[in-house]
């Protein structure tokens, strides 16, 4: 069974791995080349602003802000 040490270090890393996947996709979406997809490009930008946000309440509610993360949360 996973400690609470492992499994906030996979939260850690998931949320790290998906803003970074997300902003490579924002990145490739607002390429002058390429074609203006809307899809891809909002996939990016909510992705991108997901995982962030995510980031940022999973690091407010280890520091001690648990009303800070709750708010982000909602």
């Amino acid at each position: 069974m996973l400690s609470t040490g492992t499994a906030a270090i996979l939260h850690l890393v998931g949320f790290l791995t998906g803003a970074v996947l997300f902003g490579m996709l924002l990145a490739m979406a607002l390429r002058p080349a390429a074609r203006a997809d809307r899809f891809a490009l909002w996939t990016g930008i909510l992705g991108l602003v997901w995982n962030l946000g995510e980031l940022a309440a999973f690091a407010a509610g280890g520091v001690g802000f648990g009303t800070v993360a709750a708010w982000i949360h909602a």
